[in-house]
């Protein structure tokens, strides 16, 4: 190896330059990439189903997926049971998106969204009432600032009518 520049070796062992149009691309690539963040829920734990969420888009950095399959690949768990404490349904599980909060108007406040594995009765759980969730990893689901928007109109809309009487 005596023989070899040293470019040649550095490519050997680096692999191939970067050149500053890729370099560009992968530093762009870098800071668009969303920081998935895990958060393990106790039993016991209250959370508010969100409102409006059924239009909300595939999960980013997961092209094709649906919500649970997104919550598996970033849990690493196979979704087998409803997250919702005393459920034990098994059919039809799908990604619920939820805040973890003990209340629906505190619920208002927190910003972010995750994912649970649900069964249909708490994937559509009225918005004005909470849960509580066995112990349960929460995988965060960044939503679009129009799905934010379409979520909290639909949520403030339930709880002014809650509050009113009117379920």
């Amino acid at each position: 190896m005596a023989w070899q520049s040293a470019a040649v070796r550095a490519t050997l062992t680096m692999g191939a330059p970067v050149v500053p149009q890729q370099r560009k691309k992968q530093q762009r690539e870098q800071r668009q990439a969303v920081q998935i963040r895990r958060r393990e829920l106790d039993a016991g734990t209250k959370v508010v189903n969100l409102l409006g969420t059924a239009s909300v888009g595939k999960p980013k950095g997961c092209k094709g997926c649906s919500w649970i399959k997104y919550w598996a690949l970033h849990s690493g768990h196979a979704p087998c049971t409803c997250c919702a404490e005393g459920c034990y349904r098994t059919d039809n599980i799908s990604g619920s998106h939820v805040k973890i909060a003990g209340s629906p108007a505190a619920a208002l406040l927190h910003t972010r969204w995750y994912i649970v594995p649900a069964c249909p009765k708490h994937n559509k759980y009225s918005s004005c009432k909470t849960f509580q969730v066995k112990r349960v990893l929460a995988i965060e689901a960044p939503p679009s600032a129009a799905d934010r928007m379409s979520s909290w109109k639909a949520d403030v809309a339930k709880l002014a009518r809650a509050l009113v009487g009117k379920r």
